[in-house]
């Protein structure tokens, strides 16, 4: 195990584009973990496409190193301002955020980091020791009567803590079983319930499932964002479109209706979702995660989208094109 340990350490970071890799990682993790609002998998999401080219090896180890870096960044705001930057941070503002009231902020982001560091590590050692006697146990002694009592454990566990209720929790779980019938039968190839749509013969995607299901949890969240949402439209149509015709320099216009919008957009949605949630967490701190979220779209919008605006103007001027700032 150490020299295969040896082997993959020395030919992972002998090659400085590795090496290149593995900063990034560590630098893209924690900022996106310590930001309110994205998290390690969404940088994770927008870097999938570019590690096509990449060996195996590397890709791996970016995505590894995304994720421990992003659950250690997000415990820096969590710690500073009680506002955790991933979900795994949440317990950390209990006892960090206290900490820093009492001035001993650099002693919690210690701590952390400390904790952070021995827990991976010794997680690590664990994996590598354990995974191939593991391995090996299973494939000798789990058969299909185990694997059924497995599958069956998942669905009670699931049952028990998916609602208020076990009634709620089993309903849960075999509406998510009826779902799941939908398509061609893996054994037998017969279509189920697809009802003439061919489209329906893979069954029903993952992601439009989780995204339909959190909608139908807490439909505050759906009706929040439809009403901010409208009312951003509706003002962006009426008064900042005459704000926009008052003005004649050329960056007032955007930042006026952008920065506006954003406000307007940011604390509807958070107060209309969040303010009497049944989620304590974010009912007690909404205003603060808003507070947040609304001063990093600002910030965007000054450093990257002023400077487009801008160099678009310029282009479209220099190649004879009538612009005005309405």
């Amino acid at each position: 195990m150490i020299e295969n340990f040896i082997a993959g350490s020395a030919s992972l970071f002998g090659d400085p584009f590795t090496i290149g890799i593995f900063i990034f990682g560590v630098i893209g993790g924690m900022l996106f973990g310590a930001i309110p609002g994205v998290s390690m998998l969404t940088l994770a999401a927008i870097l999938l496409p570019f590690t096509a080219n990449l060996e195996p090896a590397q890709g791996v180890m970016l995505f590894a190193v995304i994720y421990c870096t992003g659950t250690y960044g997000g415990a820096i705001t969590a710690i500073l301002f009680n506002i955790p930057g991933a979900p795994e941070n949440a317990p950390t503002a209990f006892d960090g955020y206290p900490m820093t009231r009492k001035g001993q902020s650099g002693k919690a982001v210690g701590a952390a980091v400390l904790c952070s560091a021995i827990g991976g590590l010794s997680s690590a050692i664990v994996m590598m020791a354990a995974t191939e006697p593991l391995a090996n146990w299973a494939i000798s002694n789990i058969g299909p009567p185990e694997i059924f009592a497995l599958v069956f454990f998942g669905l009670a566990v699931a049952s028990s803590v998916g609602g208020k209720t076990i009634w709620k929790g089993w309903m849960s779980v075999l509406l998510g079983l009826i779902i799941a019938t939908i398509g061609q039968d893996p054994v037998g190839g017969i279509n189920r319930y697809n009802f003439g749509f061919s489209d329906l013969a893979a069954g029903i995607a993952f992601v439009p499932a989780i995204l339909i299901s959190a909608l139908l949890a807490d439909w505050r969240i759906g009706l929040a964002s439809g009403f901010a949402y409208a009312v951003g439209q509706l003002l962006d149509v009426t008064v900042f479109q005459k704000i926009r015709e008052g003005t004649d320099v050329w960056w007032a216009a955007p930042m006026i209706s952008t920065v506006c919008a954003n406000i307007i957009d940011t604390y509807l949605f958070f107060g209309t979702a969040f303010s009497g949630s049944e989620d304590e967490f974010m009912a007690k701190n909404w205003v603060g995660i808003a507070n947040v979220d609304l001063v990093m779209k600002i910030v965007v919008c000054i450093v990257v989208f002023l400077p487009i605006y801008g160099m678009l103007l310029k282009w479209l001027t220099e190649k004879g094109f009538d612009v005005s700032v309405q």
